[in-house]
């Protein structure tokens, strides 16, 4: 249940005028997006009105200006009067963040060690950062004039453009459209625009409706059982972990559970872990439900999401569906929080703020009072033992709806197999008996590119980035060298540059080679390879995603983008190319995710009437972690795994602090962390608080950085917290500290 309308006043409002001090001049705290955990003393006068927390504000900050937060109002300050600086302005008559979502932005910073500056700004859409107006002017629409085309034959990116908009007639085309579409579009319509070949229009974006929704789906009994607890929940905050085998209909189960909220006149967010997944979800979620829905995720332009948190914060957008930084948006009458895929890593956000969006989630369901539900067909150890804690209620949804089965599961040995250009014979006979019966197969390999290494058979050496320390991926079709760590690109030669010899011959198999196998192999056939290469936008992934629902393509080769959330009706055969690749990973998480990856990608085979079948290609196929996979087996193996943590005392038994640090100078990040880890080693001694010694991390070069981290594990978090805290000040406060690049990352994700 939602709570009451949320007024100022929760927040703290205090008026200047109001103050026991009578004097015009009155002081402010201000947070700003710096990398310090402290605020800034700023003078506040009566003509800018009443001081209120949350408001934004433009102040002066050294030789410029900022737009910051601010924190606290009436405060005593230390700054000597004459050397106080005065804002400059306020850009806000409120509060710009609800109470719920203010105490939450506190808790996490707080909680992940990050500056409260940085924090508060990182809920903003960038054109609130940049200090304009909450209440946004409506997004550009171009239209083009029916008489440029013969001008622009000597500018094809022009021309590119401009055909475009010819295409959309007389509507034109939004820079949202643009953005979709067309990357790289912007510099090409300034020069149309120079050239009076484009008419320009300011246009409110609205928000529209679906009139003739579906009717919902008749549920069976397990997803019945499973939206009714989630309803009861609804006095409440109450956290959900639902836990459904794929295909078992949980998004259905959402809906019902949606309906419900809806229905109360309140406002559901749905969250989902890759922008991949919110075209498909979107387009479900629209054709339900009767209510205005915006999308939210860092895909969308500045004006678009702009416009998206308006309607949010105006509660005219009812269902908001999002990814990670989605948890920001401003709700007014929150009733009912979704977390689809929960255990997904994109959750957690990697650099700046490195905040899990999952689990301030949670904190936002507590400060709103209403239930969360977690939903996965393999659950993260996090939310998997916080259930059998019973901090959180298990739903099961344990058979597929519609009545079909999961698919069968089958090791190929790929030492004893015959193999041709990487597929087994077994793979390859697989793939031509579905072609005959009309039906799709989806080959999985999560590696893009022509080949990861080009090798020369000279000095035995393989063609490496010059900036880390990784091979350089060929890129066949562009004739590029590509690193996919740093973003270099580079020139195919066929010269070694460590010898000079002529000869690189490319080692191992990526999706572009792959996919000329397939055409080799099955040249009858219609084959779509679906990567970051060739969905380099979202409509051209849309377009992708329609054409193998509509069963146009026979072959469907891809990477983790088609392992998880997608529902393809007529693929009936799973491959998994290279199953080897996360079985030997330094991360103690490695075989968690492996096993979570596999049986996403599995859990496309089979999803209605015919059976589906899953052939696993792997050199180890003793290893025990396949039977788990082929059995479908995720009880046990959780069982065997959370052994192994909690005997190890790794998360989630014990919580884990990651600190980071990378400079251009070898050694330079080792021996920062040596001076944090003798810090924090004379402060917990007598404690169960474990500080490893620092490591140079598993890729040590990146960017032409190197980089190092060191590891803290402990079961007190208040300790830690407070420890990691008073480490940060004092490391703040250390000049010797300004030499490296440095981090803390609370709960990390990877420890690569």
């Amino acid at each position: 249940m939602t709570t009451a309308p949320l007024s100022i006043s929760d927040i703290q409002q205090v008026s200047v005028k109001s103050s026991s001090r009578n004097h015009s001049r009155n002081y402010v705290r201000v947070a700003v997006g710096v990398p310090l955990r402290k605020g800034f003393d700023f003078a506040w006068s009566d003509a800018l009105g009443v001081a209120i927390v949350g408001l934004r504000v433009r102040v002066p900050f050294g030789r410029r200006t900022m737009i910051g937060i601010v924190t606290e109002v009436d405060i005593d300050t230390v700054v000597p009067e004459n050397k106080i600086k005065g804002v400059i302005a306020a850009l806000d008559a409120q509060s710009i963040f609800s109470p719920a979502l203010w105490r939450s932005l506190q808790w996490a910073s707080s909680y992940y060690q990050a500056p409260m500056g940085e924090m508060l700004l990182a809920a903003l859409p960038k054109l609130l950062r940049d200090g304009e107006s909450s209440e946004p002017c409506g997004e550009i629409w171009y239209i083009a004039n029916a008489t440029g085309e013969a001008v622009l034959n000597r500018a094809p990116k022009q021309l590119l453009v401009y055909q475009f908009l010819l295409a959309q007639e007389s509507t034109g085309a939004s820079t949202t459209i643009l953005d979709a579409n067309l990357p790289g579009w912007r510099a090409a319509m300034r020069q149309l625009k120079d050239k009076q070949l484009i008419t320009c229009q300011q246009r409110e974006i609205t928000l529209t409706v679906n009139q003739k929704p579906a009717s919902p789906i008749r549920l069976n009994n397990s997803q019945r059982a499973a939206a009714q607890a989630i309803n009861d929940a609804k006095q409440s905050f109450c956290p959900l972990l639902l836990h459904g085998t794929t295909g078992s209909g949980k998004t259905e189960v959402y809906f019902e559970a949606m309906d419900h909220v809806l229905a109360r006149g309140e406002q559901v967010m749905l969250l989902v872990p890759e922008i991949g997944l919110t075209p498909q979800l979107m387009e479900r979620v629209s054709s339900r439900f009767s209510y205005p829905v915006v999308i939210l995720h860092s895909g969308l332009g500045d004006r678009a999401r702009h416009s998206a948190w308006s309607h949010i914060n105006r509660n005219s957008a009812r269902i908001v569906v999002g990814t990670r930084s989605a948890v920001f948006a401003p709700f007014k009458s929150l009733g009912l929080i979704v977390v689809d895929e929960e255990h997904d890593a994109s959750f957690k956000q990697q650099d700046g703020v490195r905040y899990n969006a999952r689990d301030f989630a949670t904190y936002l369901a507590r400060q709103w009072n209403v239930p969360i539900v977690f939903g996965s067909a393999t659950p993260s150890f996090e939310s998997l033992s916080n259930a059998q804690r019973s901090r959180y209620q298990y739903l099961t949804l344990k058979s597929r709806a519609g009545g079909s089965s999961l698919p069968s599961v089958e090791i190929i040995d790929m030492q004893k197999a015959p193999i041709e250009s990487g597929l087994s014979l077994q793979l390859t006979d697989a793939i031509k008996a579905r072609i005959a019966r009309g039906e799709q197969s989806l080959l999985f390999l999560n590696r893009r590119g022509f080949a990861p290494v080009l090798y020369c058979n000279s000095c035995n050496e393989g063609a490496k980035c010059h900036r880390c320390d990784a091979y350089l991926t060929f890129h066949k079709a562009r004739k590029q060298l590509r690193c996919h760590h740093c973003g270099y690109q580079g020139v195919f030669k066929s010269v070694c540059t460590t010898c000079g010899e002529d000869g690189l011959s490319p080692v191992g198999e990526g999706t572009q080679q792959l996919e000329q196998v397939l055409k080799e192999k099955f040249p009858e056939a219609s084959i779509i390879r679906v990567d970051r290469d060739s969905a380099h936008t979202e409509s051209r992934l849309v377009e992708m995603l329609d054409a193998i629902q509509s069963g146009a393509v026979d072959i469907v080769l891809g990477t983790q983008l088609l392992s998880k959330g997608h529902d393809f009706p007529n693929v009936t055969l799973v491959g998994i190319i290279n199953a080897d690749q996360g079985l030997f990973s330094t991360d103690f998480r490695g075989a968690e995710r492996s096993f979570q990856q596999l049986i996403q990608v599995a859990g496309r085979a089979g999803r209605r009437k015919v059976l589906g079948q899953v052939l696993i290609q792997t050199w180890v196929p003793g290893n025990p972690f396949f039977k788990f996979v082929c059995e479908h087996d995720f009880e046990n193996f959780s069982k065997l795994q959370l052994s192994e943590r909690k005997m190890l005392r790794y998360p989630p038994f014990e919580q884990a602090i990651l600190f980071r640090a990378e400079s251009n100078y070898q050694g330079d990040g080792l021996n920062f962390l040596q001076k944090v880890r003798n810090w924090l080693h004379q402060r917990v001694a007598g404690s169960s608080i474990r500080v490893y010694d620092p490591v140079p991390s598993p890729m040590e070069r990146r960017a032409g950085r190197y980089r190092a981290q060191l590891m803290l594990l402990g079961a007190d978090r208040k300790l830690i917290s407070r420890l990691i805290n008073d480490c940060c000040v004092m490391l703040e406060a250390d000049r010797s500290s300004r030499k490296v690049r440095w981090s803390v990352d609370v709960d990390p994700i990877d420890t690569y």
